[in-house]
């Protein structure tokens, strides 16, 4: 058993594990042409879809997928609906409801105050578009 702080375990399990650690965020090199790690964000270089409601739906696939593989789990609403704002694709009156028909995502909470995690088909969803837009260099 480790002892000490959360964040003690984290760093010891990541020397002991191997998988090297980028300021605060652990990286394993997979799909470094659509997904970066600077400091404690997660950053998706590669967005693809017609409307807003597809980009989102991959958006979020690929952000989960990346969280999930540094440990977190679920991600709050606030933090999905300003990574679609910032990647231009936020659909305010239809965003739960892509939520709720994306393949893939487990909705947890009330309607205001919910997060989203990835279910085993969403991981297998997630990777299938990151392999392909990990391919596609511009």
């Amino acid at each position: 058993m480790i002892e000490g702080s959360p964040e003690e375990a984290a760093k010891l399990l990541a020397i002991y594990s191997g998988v090297p650690k980028v300021a605060g965020v652990y990286s394993d090199g997979e799909f470094t042409n659509v997904i970066d790690y600077d400091g404690d964000t997660i950053n998706i270089l590669k967005l693809i879809g017609k409307k807003k409601a597809e980009k989102s739906r991959n958006l979020i696939l690929m952000y989960l997928w990346a969280n999930k593989k540094n440990g977190v789990d679920a991600v709050d609403k606030t933090e999905l609906v300003s990574l679609c704002k910032h990647h231009e694709c936020y659909d305010e009156s239809n965003f739960k409801n892509i939520l709720k028909n994306a393949s893939g995502l487990a909705i947890k909470g009330t309607s205001r105050k919910y997060s989203v995690r990835l279910t085993a088909p969403g991981i297998k969803n997630a990777e299938q578009l990151l392999t392909g837009l990990n391919k596609d260099i511009d």
